[in-house]
């Protein structure tokens, strides 16, 4: 018979076990989104020669690519598209700012600019996950 403490680690264990057994997929749909980006804003600006709008239309397409992977991973409790967008782009927006302060703090400490954005994207990985996981999405497709 277990004690009441072994029994409370076991639980905690179980609690952190699902809250990431679907970080590896949301990992994959991360490399294709940024994969999406890249090609996107590689081919708008082979065309357009402009920055602005082929970073606008890479990030776009991405966010279109993102959420339709992640949707398919994770289901919505709320009823209709609106609110689930809704959430998704309030969850798009902190997580951009989040990205652009994080990068900017580490080039602030000396890193170079590729290395800084690289050490943001792996750090903001987890609370990326678990946001979506908890507040956009909710609940894991059955």
């Amino acid at each position: 018979m277990d004690k009441p403490y072994v029994k409370n680690i076991r639980l905690q264990i179980m609690k952190y076990a699902i809250a990431f057994s679907l970080l590896p997929q949301y990992i994959l749909v991360g490399v294709i989104t940024v994969l999406t980006n890249m090609i996107t804003f590689s081919l708008a600006f082979a065309y357009s020669k402009d920055v602005y709008v082929s970073t606008l239309l890479g990030n776009l397409v991405s966010a279109f690519a993102n959420f339709k992977g992640l949707s398919q991973i994770f289901a919505s409790e709320s009823h209709g598209l609106f609110p689930i967008l809704l959430k998704y782009s309030t969850s798009l927006f902190l997580y951009y700012w989040l990205s652009v302060w994080t990068t900017l703090l580490f080039i602030d400490l000396g890193l170079i600019e590729v290395a800084a954005r690289a050490l943001a994207i792996c750090i903001l990985v987890p609370p990326g996950y678990l946001a979506n996981r908890y507040l956009v999405f909710k609940r894991v497709k059955d």
